[in-house]
């Protein structure tokens, strides 16, 4: 039986650790597989190509041509839709899903309140220590 591929889908909150996620991604994952600029897919003339904005139909379509197997969301909220490319939901919805779809395991990381404000003046260049 073919085996089902999986990718990581990362919610990136601003400050809160997405250098040392995508680093962490980096350090065990085959560098073909990690899209280059800090895990956001990229599209011709977008270093950022906004992967919160694509339909499921795009991610899976992103994730089988480059195969990339981790995407990094940090400018658009989470989007719902997303959801049903979870394990549970692909198993459930065996009409809209198939074995050639990708499932997602989703990732986030939270910081502690205060260092992540002092992460993000020291990025804004407001604090110098």
């Amino acid at each position: 039986a073919k085996k089902r591929k999986v990718a990581i889908w990362y919610e990136h909150l601003s400050k809160a650790g997405g250098t040392s996620m995508c680093n962490l991604a980096n350090s065990n994952m085959a560098k073909s597989e990690v899209p280059n600029y800090y895990c956001m897919p990229s599209e011709p003339k977008k270093i950022d190509a906004r992967v919160g904005q694509w339909d499921n139909n795009k991610l899976k379509l992103y994730i089988d041509q480059n195969k990339k197997y981790i995407v990094s969301n940090e400018w658009e909220p989470f989007p719902l839709e997303r959801l049903a490319m979870r394990p549970d939901a692909a198993a459930a919805a065996e009409n809209h899903n198939d074995d050639d779809d990708p499932w997602l395991i989703f990732v986030t990381t939270i910081r502690h309140p205060l260092n992540r404000i002092i992460s993000a003046l020291k990025f804004l260049g407001q604090i110098h220590f």
